[in-house]
Order: structure tokens, then sequence, then C-alpha cells
């Protein structure tokens, strides 16, 4: 029936993004490249195309030191102490994003509890933080240095998904461009949760080799999948309050940054599995992030609608073989 969601998902079909960080639509591509030679036993394919996957990585991680080393100052710091009562009210109101940011990056709840009075006490994150992350970075890419140089598909898998948690997270937090939605909004509000990503990335990244070292379960995959497709759906329902009156200083900003981060954790939760839809997906994600990123607000029904379509499943395995 012309006018469906069916010939919406046609339209956007093949469609080039903006949405995302650059090279980001480039990775989904070529490690599917090398899910599909892997599970055709074809080991020079393969191993090209890991090639492809970690240079789209590291590129990835470069653009985050950008961001991170552009980030902080006595600007940003006065900035935040401007929202600190927003950030104490969103607190109490459970609306501050930081618990899930934590949990997307598989640190414990306690370091946001901690984190919110040592952040005010300082006045924000300094250069200890920012190196913090500079370094862990750094370290990151001689994992994938040695990726490239084993052929180590094995330690791809587990690498691919910590680096794609952090590189998003950081370029929501703080690129100044129509990249992040937080271009748009509360500018003390998003300086707030920016301090916040920072701090948590920081003390993640200290943690990076537990994560990396952590076996991949692919029988979770699937799950994983299924529950940041749902509270993704769940995020562009709540997204309609961004039509109305904020309820307290800095709402539309949180909300938005939650919306974006749910689209983070799904295309990091679906990147594993073999499902022919899943580029399809990917695009819709770019959707509605361009939607976010306008100064208006927009109705999101139809990305909602057409995600709901898009249940993520899975198909055979790929091949554990080097």
């Amino acid at each position: 029936m012309p006018g469906g969601d069916s010939d919406v998902r046609e339209q956007r079909k093949g469609a080039v993004s903006q949405a995302g960080p650059p090279g980001l639509n480039r990775l989904l591509s070529s490690e599917e490249r090398r899910a599909v030679a892997r599970a055709a036993g074809r080991p020079n394919t393969a191993a090209a195309a890991l090639r492809d996957v970690v240079t789209d990585l590291d590129l990835m991680l470069l653009q985050a030191a950008k961001h991170v080393r552009d980030s902080g100052g006595k600007r940003s710091r006065r900035k935040f102490r401007k929202a600190v009562p927003q950030l104490v009210t969103a607190a109490e109101l459970a609306e501050l994003p930081l618990g899930e940011v934590a949990e997307f990056l598989g640190i414990s709840a306690q370091a946001v509890d901690e984190l919110l009075p040592r952040l005010a006490e300082v006045g924000g994150i300094g250069p200890d933080d920012r190196a913090a992350v500079l370094q862990g970075i750094e370290d990151l890419r001689d994992q994938l240095q040695q990726v490239q140089i084993g052929v180590d598909h094995s330690l791809l898998d587990r690498l691919i998904g910590v680096i794609l948690r952090f590189t998003l997270l950081i370029g929501i937090a703080i690129a100044a461009t129509p990249l992040g939605a937080l271009a748009v909004g509360d500018p003390v509000m998003n300086e707030a949760i920016k301090t916040g990503v920072i701090a948590l990335v920081a003390l993640a990244l200290q943690q990076f080799a537990d994560l990396i070292a952590a076996a991949r379960d692919r029988d979770a995959d699937l799950t994983l999948a299924t529950e940041a497709h749902a509270a993704l759906l769940a995020e562009l329902t709540a997204a309609a309050s961004l039509a109305d009156v904020p309820a307290y200083d800095g709402e539309h900003a949180v909300l938005r940054f939650r919306l974006e981060l749910r689209c983070a954790r799904a295309r990091v939760a679906i990147l594993p599995l073999t499902w022919p839809e899943k580029e399809q997906y990917w695009l819709e994600l770019d959707q509605v992030l361009r939607s976010l990123h306008n100064a208006e607000f927009t109705d999101f029904d139809v990305q909602r609608r057409v995600l709901r379509e898009l249940t993520p499943s899975n198909g055979a395995g790929t091949s554990e073989n080097n």
C-alpha cells in the first residue's frame, strides 16, 4: 500500500548516512565482509576485511582523542559549575542518564554515586581525567595493532564492541557538530552531561583490559540486541516530551542524550548478529539521529513504527577460526 512503513523503508534503503561518527557505516560494511568471509571459510578475504575493520576502528579512536584534547578548559569548567544545580535536580528526579552510561560502559553503579559529588567539588573534569582517557585510547590502538599483526579475529571480536562504546559515547558527549545531538538544546546541561560522560569514560578505560579479556558470549548476543531494541522503542515514545515545556531546566538536553545513547547501545548490540536487515536497522538509527538534531521537535512516530518491524534476529554464527 503506498505511503506505508514498507515504502518508507525502501526509500531509505541504501541512503548515505551523515548522522553518525565518520567511518561508522564503513565499519559496518567492513565487519559484515569479515563475518561472511569467516563463515564461508575464506581466510584471505577475512584477513583483508580484518585490516579494514582495524583501520576503521583506529580512525574512530583518533577522532575520539581529538575530541577529548579539544574539550575542557576554563570555559567548560565555568559552564559545569553553573550546571551543578540542574544536575542535582535531574539526579533527584532520577532522570540523569549517567547510570545508563555506566551500565553501557560496564562499570558499577557505585561509580556514578561517587562521581557527582567529586565533580561538583573540583568543578568538572581536569587534566588528569583527560590524560587518562587519552592514554586509554592509545592502549586500545596498541591492541588493534596486535590484531593486525597476528590477524587475530578472536581478539578483534572482543575489541570491537568495547571500542565502539567508548568512541560513540565520546562522540555523543563532546562533538560540537551536527553529529552530536547535544549540539541542540541547553548548553549548560549539555556541558554537565559531557563532563559526567568523560569522567565515566576515564574510569572505564582504566578497566578496559578486563572488558577485553571477557569472552564474548554468542548465545547472549540476541538477548542483548532484543533488550537494546525494546529500550530504544520505549525511548522513542518518551521523546514525545520534547514537544512539551520542560519539566525542569535542562530536561530536553537529558531527553536528547538518552535517545542518542539508546541508538548507540542498539548499534553495538546488533553488530555481531548475522541478520539480513542489520544494515537497514543501522540506517534507520541514522534517521532517528537526523531527526533528533533538528532544532525543532520532530515526531518520531514513523521511525518507531519502522524499527518495531525490524525486530533483531540471528542466523548461523560466524566461524571461530582465525
